[in-house]
């Protein structure tokens, strides 16, 4: 009984081990992000300040230029 238990543990403990293992990186998605990288790349983007206020949402995405907590208010 002591050896099933010993070898169900051992079992659980390596199963983060093949978890680690999976890939990562940017260009590991199991979807295509092509769009999503050229619209977060694009030199286009409009470029907005902390605190700065929109008549709209953006209908493409956009650079904001955020301060310290410390200046937010200043």
């Amino acid at each position: 009984m002591r050896g099933i238990a010993l070898i169900a543990l051992v079992l659980f403990g390596t199963a983060p081990a093949f978890a680690a293992e999976e890939p990562s990186g940017c260009d590991k998605f199991k979807w295509p992000i092509d769009r999503e990288r050229a619209a977060l790349t694009a030199p286009d983007r409009a470029k907005l300040a902390s605190g700065s206020e929109q008549a709209a949402l953006p209908a493409t995405a956009i650079t904001l230029a955020l301060v310290a907590p410390v200046d937010a208010f200043h």
